[in-house]
């Protein structure tokens, strides 16, 4: 229980200790002897449809409003934010969107290139004994 907000915490947190390093340098000379805080950009969410809003409602309850810029990548209109990613805080998708728009994906790219053909070197038999003759199979058939 909890394991959301818990989340939410831990990026806040991360992104309030990389600006108070950013800020102040004793703190940024402690932090170089120190373990490294890795820089928060955004934050990509991947969950089940239902739990979606679960993120989303609990992002807008637990922060200040404006203060972060939030996505839920779902549904038809997605393809809109796709080169805009970077400008949210958090990305919230889901993992049937990502299967999706990876199939999508896959398919326009096996249908761009023509299917692989592969040669196959093959003995045939014949009256005066073995010859090679090659055969050209479909990479699809069995």
């Amino acid at each position: 229980m909890g394991k959301t907000v818990q989340a939410i915490t831990f990026v806040l947190t991360q992104r309030e200790l990389q600006k108070a390093t950013s800020d102040s340098s004793i703190l940024s000379s402690l932090h170089s002897t120190s373990q490294e805080i890795l820089a928060v950009k955004g934050t990509l969410v991947v969950c089940p449809v239902v739990g979606a809003l679960q993120w989303f409602c609990e992002i807008e309850h637990r922060t200040k409003e404006g203060s972060n810029k939030t996505l839920v990548y779902h549904g038809s209109n997605r393809e809109n934010f796709l080169y805009k990613l970077s400008k949210y805080d958090f990305v919230i998708t889901t993992y049937s969107t990502i299967e999706a728009d990876y199939r999508t994906k896959k398919s326009k790219k096996n249908s761009k290139n023509s299917k692989p053909q592969v040669e196959i070197s093959a003995k045939k038999l014949n009256d005066d004994g073995f010859a090679d003759k090659s055969i050209r199979v479909d990479e699809d058939m069995p």
